[in-house]
């Protein structure tokens, strides 16, 4: 059986899952706390921006500030230089890491 890829955000250890948003096929990742229930969205959906297959936009503010080191120390993205504004905000541009692009194929 295969370890199940975890980061550990706000004090909790949780799942990481990944998925595709269905109207732009962006990867999205989600956090899951030790009994399965949703803990957070780590990703931002924005349709009007072209990502590359293994980029993601990172909603690191909010109710999720600090889920960007988070998804870092657990391997899982790598922060790029590039930003988008999303409404008000601006989320940062990571890459998947080769682990979480293995995830990702599997899910």
């Amino acid at each position: 059986m295969e370890k199940r890829l975890t980061c550990t955000f706000l004090g909790t250890t949780c799942v990481v899952r990944f998925a595709r948003y269905r109207d732009t096929g962006h990867v999205a990742i989600r956090l899951e706390d030790p009994e399965g229930m949703p803990f957070a969205t780590a990703t931002v959906n924005a349709p009007d921006v072209f990502l590359e297959g293994d980029e993601v936009l990172i909603k690191n503010w909010s109710e999720n500030e600090g889920i960007l080191d988070a998804l870092v120390r657990a391997g899982i993205v790598k922060v790029t230089p590039m930003r988008v504004t999303v409404g008000r905000a601006v989320a940062p541009v990571c890459k998947l890491t080769g682990l979480a692009r293995a995830r990702l194929a599997k899910a």
